[in-house]
């Protein structure tokens, strides 16, 4: 009876190595040479004095925006040439509903300015008009008013015209629609 001995390593072992080893190597070369495969940029500041191009960019960007000389951030408002009459702007009824006894109204005021009041009038033949007022308050896109929960119990049931106005210093506007109440 002969017994087999192992003199060296299996062909599979040898494989198992190599691609061992290839693995090795190949992520170590990965991160010894990344820098150089795939450049990034520094974050770092240019203190140097700035370039023509830079002063005519500053230039520019003066013109556009002139500085407030009171050191805010703040925005400037254009400047109207007509103080007095304020200029005409959107205004939209985002929501006219009845629950149960209050009608909820919803605007949207096509500006994004502070400072403004809206009114809500419900008006039909006959029967005395309601009024309500509320300020407006702005988004980062638009002004909405701070909304209109109306008691309609005391109202007669049937067709009223619904219209919201919105006024401010430099803005103005109205919708009006048809609402049926409950």
């Amino acid at each position: 009876m002969k017994i087999k001995t192992s003199r060296g390593l299996s062909k599979k072992m040898i494989v198992l190595l190599v691609v061992a080893f290839l693995v090795v190597a190949g992520v170590a070369g990965y991160f010894i040479f990344k820098d150089k495969l795939f450049p990034t940029t520094k974050d770092s500041v240019d203190y140097s004095a700035p370039t023509e191009q830079e002063k005519q960019g500053e230039d520019t960007t003066e013109q556009t925006f002139p500085s407030d000389e009171t050191g805010t951030d703040e925005p400037t408002a254009p400047p109207n040439p007509d103080a007095s009459t304020p200029s005409s702007v959107g205004v939209e009824i985002t929501a006219a509903n009845q629950n149960g006894s209050t009608l909820m109204v919803r605007t949207l005021i096509q500006a994004v300015e502070s400072g403004g009041t809206c009114t809500l009038k419900l008006e039909r033949s006959g029967q005395k008009t309601t009024t309500m007022t509320a300020p407006a308050q702005p988004s980062s896109s638009s002004t909405t008013c701070q909304g209109f929960n109306v008691d309609v119990a005391p109202l007669a049931t049937g067709e009223w015209n619904l219209t919201v106005e919105y006024s401010s210093k430099t803005k103005k506007g109205s919708v009006s629609q048809k609402v049926t109440l409950q």
